[in-house]
């Protein structure tokens, strides 16, 4: 029968405990008449407590070279000696007789680090996991000190209370190509004590002639600090100028700055700023992202911005923090815009048959219109030799596609998507209509028009495989008696070679085709003459040759763009 009324009412005192020990309990029952025979318990041992540690610090923060101390407490119901131990033994000692962890940061200890304390009474432990941050402290003489804990931060002997250009010519975060330099009131003293408002200069001689690139006045007082460490200049003349200063600002908020481009971008006589602390390739393609404002160069202002044309450069006034690059506004990506060489555009939210907003341009029509034509193509082709678009690709990366779409008055070319073997940073890319075959070799079928493609910063072995897409007039076919699934595009390489061509779409006025070509060079469209269609037909009794034709074209299916895999008649 059990009791419970008198269960836990015994009690062992631990000093009369002893860890490991093997205890046997006896017991007898008594009745009020009789005892009962004593029994005997299994034998139990007494186990070990573990410790535990009591730590409530769950994280700290402090800067290179500053001392990182955590207390440590910990308990154990046995009295045991405890032992403290980390996992950053290295770095960290137990010390006050193992009441703190003590680190000593250097200047080199910047990091995150998650440690791990561990209390052990050598049976049993318990632990905590602690997160300390070291946080990177500028030094910017380079003698172990960090700054805030210097009284000359940039060695130069002028005490930091009266310094107000901290750092020199090497503390600026640029390029060695961009062989810098900089003088503050005609001079090159950085050790000065400058005080008051003096121009600052900096230069350049990346153009292979020592030019300006930044010029402002800047006014040194205890408020406004000149600290060169803080600065990080890009600038860059490939395919198009750019200039990007981060770090240079001042208190003032009418604080400005001048900046100077080297004019190398031919499609474009504007530059967009972006008046933000951010490095060039957060400049939008269309200048028209948040802080970005489009400015004319032709002796233009537009708000607190100016540009000036001096011939070879750029001059743009007002800017603030900022980046700058040459930029034309061309949103239907047809070479015409705000900004750009070619002109402006009467529509830059859609393709236009003319972009040159010229008065009494209303598109195209009939045979003339679209697609174009060169070098003897008859009927229907107008011959446009030396329409030019220009496509600049901001950046270029090597195995990844590229596409543009091309929409040019003049211009059978509808779209391109190539490969680039390499990385490329401003590549500007130029499809030009040619008059004639100026090759030693002959084309044998009838020739609509006469292309070709270049790159000006990729050589030919650096652009793999090419889909083209174009658009035939359809009255060039019936005005010159051509078999339209003789059409096919080819490439001049040492002889003319025909390449895979599909019909993807047709209608009434067009034929619009898709090539696959290894490379680029110079293209022609061509067709066969429709003979062996005329035979056929004058063998045969009842179709008319328009049902006939018909049910040839059937097939042609409407897809898309440049890029996807084509549908249709295989040229």
């Amino acid at each position: 029968m059990n009791q419970t009324a008198l269960d836990n009412l015994t009690t062992v005192l631990p000093g009369n405990l002893t860890r490991n020990d093997v205890w046997n309990v006896s017991l007898l029952v008594f009745d009020g008449l009789n005892f009962s025979a004593w029994q005997n318990s299994s034998g139990f041992t007494i186990a070990n407590a573990a410790p535990l540690i009591n730590i409530t610090v769950g994280s700290v923060t402090v800067q290179e070279t500053q001392l990182v101390n955590v207390s440590l407490n910990a308990s154990d119901i046995d009295l045991d000696d405890l032992t403290f131990t980390t996992n950053l033994s290295t770095n960290i000692t137990i010390a006050n007789n193992s009441l703190s962890a003590l680190w000593y940061t250097t200047i080199t200890d910047a990091g995150e680090y998650r440690v791990n304390i561990t209390v052990n009474d050598s049976s049993l432990i318990d632990s905590f996991t602690i997160n300390i941050t070291v946080v990177d402290a500028r030094d910017a003489d380079g003698d172990g000190n960090p700054d805030f804990n210097d009284t000359d931060g940039d060695g130069d002997g002028n005490a930091d209370g009266i310094d107000f250009l901290f750092g020199n010519l090497s503390s600026v975060n640029a390029s060695a190509a961009l062989n810098l330099n900089i003088t503050i009131n005609g001079t090159m003293n950085f050790s000065k004590a400058y005080n008051g408002t003096v121009p600052v200069v900096f230069t350049s001689n990346l153009s292979n002639a020592t030019q300006t690139i930044i010029e402002f006045n800047f006014t040194f007082n205890t408020s406004n600090i000149l600290d060169l460490n803080n600065i990080t200049i890009n600038y860059t003349v490939n395919g198009s100028s750019g200039l990007a200063i981060r770090g240079l600002k001042r208190q003032s908020g009418n604080f400005t700055k001048t900046a100077y481009l080297d004019k190398r971008n031919t499609t474009a006589r504007a530059v967009c700023i972006k008046d933000a602390d951010v490095s060039l390739q957060n400049i939008s393609g269309n200048c028209d992202a948040p802080n970005e404002t489009l400015v004319s160069c032709a002796n233009a202002t537009s708000g607190q911005y100016a540009c000036y044309d001096t011939g070879t450069r750029y001059r743009i006034t007002g800017l603030n923090h900022s980046a700058v690059i040459e930029r034309c506004q061309d949103v239907d990506g047809d070479g015409y815009g705000t900004g750009c060489t070619s002109g402006s555009d009467c529509n830059d939210n859609s393709f236009s048959s003319t972009n040159t907003c010229s008065s009494g341009s209303s598109g195209s029509s009939g045979s003339g219109g679209g697609g174009g034509g060169g070098g003897g193509g008859g009927g229907g082709a107008a011959i446009q030799a030396g329409t030019k678009v220009s496509k600049f690709f901001a950046a270029l990366q090597a195995g990844t596609p590229a596409s543009t779409a091309v929409a040019k008055a003049g211009m059978a070319v509808t779209g391109i998507t190539f490969t680039p073997m390499v990385d490329g940073a401003g590549v500007t890319m130029t499809v030009r209509v040619v008059e004639k075959n100026e090759t030693p070799h002959l084309n044998t079928n009838m020739v609509y028009q006469y292309f070709n493609i270049t790159f000006d910063k990729l050589k030919p072995s650096e652009v793999g495989s090419a889909t083209i897409a174009f658009s035939v007039n359809a009255s060039w076919f019936s005005s010159n008696a051509l078999d339209e699934d003789t059409a096919a595009l080819e490439r001049y390489d040492g002889g003319w070679q025909r390449l895979g061509t599909v019909l993807v779409q047709q209608d009434e006025e067009r034929l619009n085709f898709s090539a696959q070509s290894p490379g680029f060079s110079l293209f022609a469209i061509t067709a066969g003459k429709a003979k062996a269609r005329e035979e056929n037909l004058s063998s045969m009794p009842g179709p008319k040759e328009n049902e006939t034709r018909g049910n040839a074209t059937a097939t042609a299916q409407k897809t898309g763009q440049v890029g996807q895999e084509p549908t249709g008649r295989q040229r």
